[in-house]
């Protein structure tokens, strides 16, 4: 598992950016958009000041989403023709009649959003989640603030067992979280591997979790209505279904039927060449030329000591390999993967440990 920075240091980000970070709701009129030079900026006219921003590739890409600009020309006229991109944008925030929230953080736009976005941050989320993740016993292992993404990943040694002998598996959490649109605040369940420091984030459970407690009511889509001291409720509303749904994932139970699987997935064979099976699976799965390589390399190389061609085993080589990665986000998405390949179909496992393109 990648393991990030140490909590200290992500501590002290999270309270430097809750007090750097400024959010803006203003007519889609008031933006001014310069792609000149090096750094396009954002404009926003403030009554008789305006402040301008320098545009973060997040922001161009929900720029491009709110004026119904499709990327690819987007893209184009940034590279080729920037006077044409700054015309087109123009024309079309001073015809919208929208609202947009600008979030922006050290003098940079990270965020253009819906006036209807909720505003879950990410120093919340640590508020909420560190307390009780150390009343039950686990151990922040992994920790990062991305661009895109607040990651916070423990295991508790308390509930750990042992998928073959000598091959000992703990219990684990991943929280994660977009304060600029880029995916909704999440609680998924983690396996950690001591032998290899492998992790696997299982979907079980997940897609049914991520959005719970977004939509409370009319409050959600109508927040211009009332007053600060109900939102504020509203608020505190939404992180105590946070703290209850925490809790209610760190339960073993769950941890039993995971085991169960694992266990399961060491004895489903690989039946095909692995080269043609990881040829399938970056087919299914887009990965890059350098992660199928090295998915390769960690497959026939083995885990816990032998190679493992087995459905565990791919999986295996998929989440170490998460380990050599540069990008946090995209290591973290590779220990996704990991846990789709845990709980694929019976299907779609034949036709992977079979070598067959779907």
């Amino acid at each position: 598992m990648k393991t990030g920075r140490e909590m200290e240091n992500i501590l002290g980000e999270l309270l430097r950016q809750s007090e750097a970070k400024r959010d803006f709701l203003t007519p889609a009129n008031q933006l001014r958009f310069s792609a000149q030079g090096d750094a396009p900026t954002l404009t926003l006219e403030l009554g008789s000041d305006s402040e301008e921003f320098t545009l973060l590739p997040s922001g161009h890409q929900q720029l491009a989403e709110r004026l119904e600009i499709p990327k690819p020309y987007y893209d184009r006229m940034r590279q080729e023709a920037p006077n044409l991109l700054e015309e087109n944008i123009a024309t079309w925030l001073i015809r919208s009649e929208k609202q947009f929230l600008v979030r922006t953080l050290d003098n940079r736009a990270r965020a253009i959003l819906s006036d209807r976005y909720r505003v879950l941050d990410n120093d919340e989320l640590a508020n909420v989640a560190l307390p009780i993740l150390m009343d039950h016993g686990f151990q922040v292992i992994s920790a990062e603030i991305t661009p895109r993404k607040f990651y916070l990943k423990a295991v508790t040694p308390k509930i750990q067992a042992e998928v073959t002998p000598g091959d000992v598996v703990q219990a684990g959490i991943v929280l994660s979280n977009s304060e600029i649109g880029l995916g909704t605040l999440k609680i998924e369940p983690l396996l950690y591997f001591l032998v290899c420091s492998n992790g696997t984030i299982v979907p079980d459970a997940s897609l049914r979790r991520q959005h719970v407690g977004r939509h409370i009511g009319e409050l959600e889509n109508a927040q211009a209505y009332y007053s600060e001291d109900t939102q504020r409720a509203d608020d505190h509303a939404f992180w105590l279904k946070v703290r209850d749904m925490l809790r209610a994932t760190l339960k073993q139970p769950r941890f039993d039927a995971y085991l169960n699987r694992l266990q399961d997935a060491a004895a489903e064979p690989i039946k095909a060449d692995p080269f043609k099976v990881v040829e399938v699976t970056t087919k299914r799965f887009r990965l890059n030329e350098l992660e199928s390589n090295t998915v390769l390399k960690n497959l026939l190389a083995g885990h816990n000591g032998k190679a493992e061609l087995s459905r565990y085993g791919l999986m295996q080589a998929i989440t170490r390999s998460s380990q050599e990665h540069e990008d946090y986000d995209r290591a973290t998405e590779l220990e996704q993967l990991g846990g789709q390949i845990l709980t694929l179909s019976n299907a779609n496992w034949k036709q992977i440990s079979e070598g067959i393109h779907a």
